[in-house]
């Protein structure tokens, strides 16, 4: 696999999306298969079940609200992952161009994606919370 994401120019940028608030766009020609999004663990925020239960006993603030819009579910580490980067503006579709590979820390091309596309990955693939509702009234439409 080519791995895509090099730092600090990156194969995608974020900009306003047509399906929902920001998107990734492939900055450029993206092949199948291509490796276009790695993280690190020091560049996510774990976010543990109790840390979760007390920001949602503290007053609503941005946080909690990016967390719940931003994170997702790793079973493995029954932890939220909340992705500092801007790759936290990956969008669902349910016919996704790229998905997770692996760890939860990698997404791959599932096909050739040309320069200007955006980018998306199937929310239905990812682990479910079983102790937060992650996505708000979208993230309930797609657990049923």
């Amino acid at each position: 696999m080519n791995l895509w994401c090099e730092r600090p120019m990156t194969p995608w940028h974020v900009k306003a999306s047509p399906v929902h608030g920001l998107g990734v766009f492939a900055r450029k020609f993206i092949p199948r298969g291509a490796i276009w999004w790695a993280g690190k663990r020091e560049e996510v925020i774990e976010v543990s079940r109790r840390q979760y239960e007390v920001l949602i006993a503290s007053r609503p603030s941005r946080m909690l609200a990016d967390v719940h819009e931003h994170s997702y579910y790793e079973a493995a580490s029954d932890r939220l992952l909340y992705i500092c980067n801007n790759g936290r503006y990956i969008n669902h579709s349910s016919t996704p161009n790229v998905a997770m590979h692996g760890d939860a820390l990698t997404s791959i091309a599932l096909r050739d994606i040309d320069r200007g596309e955006e980018l998306f990955e199937d929310y239905r693939t990812y682990d479910v919370c079983p102790w937060a509702e992650l996505w708000g009234e979208f993230g309930k439409q797609l657990r049923r």
